[in-house]
């Protein structure tokens, strides 16, 4: 994701131009002060995106379940639905 780099200064003249850019295209705004970066401006499905992400890995029981799926993954212990949709295990 390509993100534009803008001064805080020249971004409170700009706000609702740069909100335009994030709600149609997408793209995400970096704002510095003195050169370096304070925050950001991003379209909202990412920020939603990145919270529920973050609530995932907050859960840790959910993050010991996919831990524990992964390496069930890895020692080939797979399940899938067969044709009359019942969970098989997979050989």
């Amino acid at each position: 994701m390509y993100q534009k780099i803008v001064a805080l200064s020249k971004a409170k003249a700009k706000l609702l131009e740069i909100a335009r850019h994030v709600d149609d295209e997408g793209q995400s705004f970096i704002f510095t002060r003195d050169g370096e970066p304070v925050g950001a401006f991003i379209p909202m499905n990412e920020y939603e995106s990145y919270m529920e992400t973050f609530g995932i890995m907050e859960n840790k029981e959910l993050m010991a379940q996919i831990r524990r799926a992964r390496e069930q993954v890895k020692k080939g212990k797979l399940w899938r639905k067969n044709k009359a949709g019942k969970w098989t295990k997979t050989k």
